[in-house]
């Protein structure tokens, strides 16, 4: 059977349909939590409890992998994760009790955590991290708007179902895509890259971009988790708001696209820098109740988002040529997703409103922005040769 050829965008195409897989159901958590919501054994609590036990069951299966992605056969772990994501996705069409559809939604997290390691790992020994990984979220991007505006329609009708089907169709379509990728057995070694395959940061340096990215994800997405709440509370349209945020999605394909062009042009400083802090403006224009400013902030947040995660995401990954840090890189994003709306619930149940959270998140934001620059100097220095 023919693979890809390692370095083609084809291959990095497919090589970025892999973590996908198990992360995928994250931009579709607003419309998983208003489906279940419709569902007379769900309260609004226990729809939210089921992404959320989906987000800490990612967290924690990324965290796990970190030790193995190494020692285990790629190819053959990723098919069999995804084959068990698909698994996991069609048991949630026939679940209707919330405690085991978070049980189930916890497994398939665990597991859609393992496979983005993994994914993770092929993306840094396939070379060129941050385009790959810019690949990726548009890729991300593109199917989270394009489901999102077709299954809202069908939410009153049929419910959650066809979020479940879907995410089935995509892990079988990952399935097939594995066998055609590359060996990425041996690393790399570019002219821009250290020569030893052994070289790692040090452990402060790795600490500070790992906290950069966690951050970055715990701020965005306590904002982004309530952003229906937050339109709907100064009384905008349902429908207003979700053509909105469907287009600030979409927006942010050719976001990612373009940060997987432009690649390291510009260093790693200024695109992790002026990135989260223009993402982080966009998310405090949230905060105005006026519908232009509102669609302004949406598209800036996911066009800004799109940009600067790819290069967070290789921020971490190319402080080794191993592998393992994009593994644990893949935990450090995932354990934001789901630790930014947990902070947002503890402010609300302790009275705050939506615009604290939005304030919230764009400081966290900001933290962020500055917590590159140390980091991004090193790669700097180190990975580009730069003084």
């Amino acid at each position: 059977m023919g693979q890809l050829e390692r370095d083609s965008i084809a291959a990095r195409f497919a090589l970025s349909m892999v973590p996908t897989a198990g992360i995928l159901y994250a931009n579709l958590a607003p419309l998983i939590v208003s489906s279940l919501e419709q569902q007379p054994n769900f309260t609004p609590e226990a729809a939210g409890l089921v992404v959320a036990s989906n987000m800490y069951g990612t967290t924690i299966g990324g965290l796990l992998v970190v030790a193995l992605v190494r020692a285990l056969p790629w190819r053959l772990s990723c098919t069999v994760l995804a084959a068990l994501i698909a698994a996991t996705d069609l048991t949630s069409i026939w679940v209707d009790d919330p405690f085991w559809l978070a049980t189930i939604r916890f497994i398939h997290g665990l597991v859609g955590g393992a496979i983005m390691g993994f994914g993770s790992l092929l993306i840094v020994r396939a070379g060129q991290a941050d385009r790959t990984f810019g690949i990726m979220i548009a890729l991300q991007m593109l199917l989270g708007g394009l489901l999102a505006a077709s299954l809202a329609p069908l939410m009153s009708s049929h419910g959650v179902f066809p979020v479940w089907l879907c995410l089935v169709g995509y892990s079988l379509l990952v399935l097939c895509v594995i066998p055609f990728l590359s060996d990425y057995e041996e690393l790399e070694v570019s002219d821009h890259s250290v020569a030893a395959s052994s070289y790692r940061a040090p452990m402060l340096i790795v600490a500070i971009a790992g906290f950069a990215l966690f951050t970055f994800q715990a701020g965005q997405m306590a904002a982004y988790a309530y952003i229906y709440e937050i339109a709907q509370s100064f009384g905008f349209s349902d429908t207003f708001i979700g053509w909105t945020n469907a287009a600030g999605i979409w927006v942010g394909a050719p976001a990612a696209l373009f940060a997987a062009y432009w690649s390291t042009r510009s260093g790693y400083v200024r695109p992790g820098l002026y990135g989260c802090a223009l993402a982080a403006f966009a998310v405090a224009g949230l905060v105005v109740p006026s519908q232009l400013t509102y669609v302004v902030a949406s598209l800036g947040l996911g066009m800004f988002f799109s940009f600067v995660i790819p290069y967070l995401l290789a921020l971490v990954a190319e402080m080794d040529r191993t592998g393992r840090l994009a593994s644990f890189g893949s935990f450090l994003s995932s354990f934001g997703l789901a630790t930014g709306p947990f902070l947002a619930a503890v402010l609300l149940s302790m009275g705050a409103g939506y615009k604290v959270i939005v304030w919230f998140g764009a400081v966290l934001m900001l933290i962020a922005a500055f917590s590159t620059i140390l980091p991004g100097r090193y790669l700097e220095k180190v990975r580009l040769g730069r003084s």
